[in-house]
């Protein structure tokens, strides 16, 4: 159910989904790909992480390898860990968007252009400040790469380096992204099943990217300090001309 004055659910212009889905799908890629022909620079990466470990250890919230030496005791919480990463990412977040471009296209339009503004931003910061993730510090540091070990995920596959950098840790969008979903939640529909679910989705994020050794704690700060900024150049660049027009939910579409 849309909150009130918010734009209701509207019969789908197959051809406007097909467009929809090109775009974003084609974006996505650029992302990816721009963000695979940054990496390998892992001495750099390295340095870099030990900046993030310090710095993290000065604030006393170096918690990354209690959080896996605690997960790592039960092979159902490295499962449930694995998939939330898994699932809970870029196959729930396509779901949910295509939810919302459904359930309120007004606020669709809205975060998508966040969402876009956000892969801009994180590309950018991944260029200039790559940063291992904690997986793969020396063996000394004692983290364990969850996800190669129990998916046999072959980060060295040319077909899956072409789109990966692995000193992309900061910023997480991983959990940027769930804050994302978090926004669209508590402006696209009421209830309190979707204020729940708008609390539960950053909270599981966070836990999951920390328990799989895929980022430090600095990273989801780093991808909440993103989001905040592609939410205030979106509300910048386009919030006041959306408020004058009074943008229709095609509107919210169509606009890149």
């Amino acid at each position: 159910m849309s909150r009130p004055g918010s734009s209701p659910p509207s019969r789908i212009d197959t051809s406007d989904a097909a467009r929809e889905l090109f775009f974003v799908f084609g974006a996505a890629t650029l992302y990816y790909l721009v963000r695979g022909l940054a990496s390998g620079r892992s001495e750099e990466a390295l340095a870099n992480a030990r900046r993030v470990a310090a710095v993290e250890k000065q604030l006393g919230i170096c918690v990354e390898s209690a959080v896996q030496a605690h997960t790592l005791r039960s092979p159902l919480q490295v499962g449930a860990w694995n998939a939330v990463y898994l699932w809970g990412h870029l196959p729930l977040l396509a779901t949910f968007a295509a939810w919302l471009y459904t359930a309120n296209r007004e606020v669709y339009g809205r975060l998508r252009r966040v969402f876009l503004i956000s892969q801009a931003l994180g590309a950018a910061i991944y260029y200039l400040f790559p940063v291992a993730p904690p997986r793969l510090m020396p063996a000394e540091y004692g983290y364990v790469d969850t996800l190669a070990d129990r998916h046999e995920i072959h980060y060295q596959l040319g077909s899956v380096r072409l789109f990966l950098n692995e000193y992309a840790a900061m910023p997480s969008l991983h959990f940027g992204w769930s804050l994302l979903m978090t926004a669209g939640l508590l402006s696209g529909v009421g209830g309190w099943k979707a204020g729940v679910t708008a609390v539960l989705s950053p909270i599981a994020s966070m836990a999951s990217i920390v328990a799989t050794a895929n980022h430090w704690v600095l990273d989801a700060v780093g991808g909440a300090a993103v989001m905040a900024l592609a939410f205030g150049a979106e509300r910048r660049f386009f919030g006041a001309n959306a408020g004058k027009s009074g943008s229709s939910a095609q509107d919210g579409v169509s606009s890149p």
